[in-house]
């Protein structure tokens, strides 16, 4: 049983040298200072968050837009399908037209998310 343990000395002393040599060298060639390097990550991510914060405040504003829109034009559809309703056929067109818009503006709204 000793002979074991004697075998294992040399083995367990080259895993820790070669482990303290190679984090020595580790440093020595490092690019930066740990302290610099987090610097560096919280900076990055600091910019990140900024350009993901103005691309959400920018999306929304769009959707925001596109709901106004897609409310007003919802309106006008019901109030020409009041209209409708008094047999005034003329205004069955107008309600078409209203409905088209409605899905355009639908369409827009999807190409234009699926661009980003």
């Amino acid at each position: 049983m000793k002979k074991n343990n004697d075998s294992m000395l040399p083995l367990l002393g080259g895993l820790v040298l070669g482990s303290a040599i190679g984090g020595i060298i580790a440093l020595l060639t490092a690019p930066m200072k740990g302290e610099e390097l987090r610097k560096t990550i919280a900076d990055d991510a600091e910019k990140y968050l900024e350009q993901v914060k103005e691309k959400f405040h920018k999306d929304l504003s769009r959707t925001k837009g596109v709901t106004e829109s897609l409310v007003e034009k919802a309106e006008k559809i019901v109030s020409l399908s009041k209209k409708l309703g008094k047999a005034d056929v003329e205004n069955t067109s107008e309600v078409e037209a209203e409905i088209n818009k409605l899905k355009a503006s639908l369409d827009e709204a999807n190409a234009s998310y699926t661009q980003v």
